[in-house]
């Protein structure tokens, strides 16, 4: 599509040997509303490849496992010119492999097939909007609170 326009539509789940793929490409699981989508299409598992380089790894990739374990998806990162790598529902590393040419290029890592549910994936952003919005409030009350006693007795 364009670039200058903003997609409307997600990646489909698409079934393959009983486990359930959905997925993005490089930044998209940057988003967590990707993730989330994903997973409430049925996915089980994310393949996320990337097109990364040294100035972004790790945390390029490390942001798209923290989305991917939010919804509780294993991901499969495979990535051009940084660190590609596999991980369970949990974020444990399963398998990662750098582009420097040390190796010889090839990972082979057994990924779990099931997702593991996981409260955001069901509320989204309602459980951190409630704390921020908590946390909001106890700011207020602390600042409020000693104004009241100071001018109770003055």
């Amino acid at each position: 599509g364009d670039p200058d326009e903003v997609g409307r539509a997600h990646a489909r789940v698409v079934n393959f040997g009983g486990v359930n793929y959905a997925g993005g490409i490089c930044y998209d699981y940057g988003f967590p509303n990707i993730a989330r989508d994903n997973a409430v299409d049925g996915a089980d598992l994310a393949v996320v490849p990337s097109s990364d380089w040294r100035g972004i790894d790790p945390e390029h990739g490390e942001m798209a496992m923290m989305n991917a374990v939010a919804v509780g998806l294993a991901m499969v990162r495979p990535v051009r010119a940084a660190t590609s790598f596999a991980t369970d529902q949990y974020g444990r590393v399963l398998g990662s492999l750098r582009a420097d040419g040390l190796s010889d290029g090839v990972m082979v890592v057994a990924v779990p097939g099931k997702r593991v549910p996981t409260l955001y994936a069901k509320t989204g952003e309602i459980v951190p909007l409630f704390a921020l919005a908590f946390s909001v409030l106890a700011v207020a009350l602390a600042i409020v609170a000693p104004r009241r006693r100071s001018a109770r007795d003055a």
